[in-house]
């Protein structure tokens, strides 16, 4: 392809081809391959981010592969809540498990046929829910938009519909690159 284009190119600049026949459009990008590439995606984020809310409170993640790098904890701190999520493959899928401060435990898997730059979660199973009306979260999805800054959306639902939180986070000063 490369050769392609670099031919393209040069009969373009002697006047067999218009320059822009030359120049192949941008496409869309490419949703990661496989549930490797889409953790190796997560993987990246290895280090502690920061954002703040309308109200003031510092929200901090820190993520941090273990196991090798087969799995990456996510520590979520804001205030006195913390909260863990875990990221790893399984076979073809990617799975999330949430622990959360509600005391149930959540397990997502993610779209791979999303673009690259998305990495959505849908629900898959919750254990220790208090009760069926009982908030969990549904829906978990990342927006990369450079090595320093993503976007997450988080979904909870209980009885009363859907509740969706988005917030960009920024990568702290102190965090590796």
């Amino acid at each position: 392809m490369r050769h392609l284009v670099l031919v393209l190119a040069v009969l373009g600049t002697v006047g067999g081809i218009p320059r822009a026949m030359a120049t192949p459009a941008a496409a869309p990008a490419a949703a990661p391959a496989d549930a490797t590439a889409a953790f190796a995606r997560l993987l990246g984020l290895a280090g502690s981010w920061e954002t703040v809310t309308a109200k003031g409170t510092v929200i901090r993640l820190t993520f941090e592969p273990i196991a090798r790098g087969s799995a990456l904890v996510e520590r979520y701190e804001a205030g006195t809540t913390v909260t863990q999520t875990i990221y790893h493959p399984d076979g073809q899928r990617l799975l999330l498990t949430h622990y959360c401060a509600q005391g149930n435990q959540p397990r997502l898997v993610a779209d791979l046929a999303a673009p690259a730059d998305h990495l959505p979660f849908t629900f898959l199973d919750v254990t220790n829910l208090a009760g069926a009306g009982a908030s969990r979260m549904v829906a978990c999805e990342f927006v990369f938009e450079d090595a320093d800054h993503f976007t997450r959306s988080e979904t909870y639902r209980n009885e009363g519909g859907d509740d969706v939180t988005t917030r960009r986070y920024t990568r702290s000063a102190d965090a590796p690159r």
